[in-house]
């Protein structure tokens, strides 16, 4: 395990909230990323750098949370869900795969599918499906996964 994070809930969420699921408060749940699936993502994000000419600071920022208005970013992160399963090669959001890869990721599978729910939305584009995908897991993790 290189890389740990606790989850949390998006800002304005529910104070009340007092199991693991999604709220305002740290869940009481730890993410794992192994050195396999860092080096796996490490990859994706070089290859569809390659692919899709975004500019590294803005994938670096991404990863940071500060996500930039720029189209190249969006098809990075479809060209990153699609390597890595998350969506098909039509952009269709696969939310059974994701869940699952989460759940081994927080070993919490009721909060997997908590996460999931509320966070993988079919949008009007696949870039834009895989974005808001993108932004609502990081609020909820802070993980990276670009």
């Amino acid at each position: 395990m290189l890389y740990q994070n606790e989850l949390k809930s998006p800002p304005g969420g529910n104070s009340n909230n007092n199991n693991s699921r999604v709220g305002s408060r740290m869940v009481k749940a730890t993410a794992e990323l192994t050195i396999e699936q860092l080096k796996k993502l490490a990859t994706y994000r070089k290859e569809c750098m390659a692919e899709t000419g975004v500019k590294e600071e803005v994938v670096r920022s991404a990863s940071r949370g500060v996500i930039a208005d720029d189209p190249k970013l969006n098809e990075h992160l479809l060209c990153v869900f699609k390597k890595a399963g998350f969506s098909d090669g039509a952009g269709q959001i696969q939310k059974e795969v994701i869940k699952q890869k989460l759940t081994d990721v927080i070993r919490d599978a009721d909060l997997a599918e908590s996460l999931v729910n509320s966070c993988v939305l079919q949008m009007e584009t696949p870039q834009l499906t895989s974005l808001e995908s993108y932004r609502c897991f990081y609020e909820k993790t802070n993980i990276p996964v670009v």
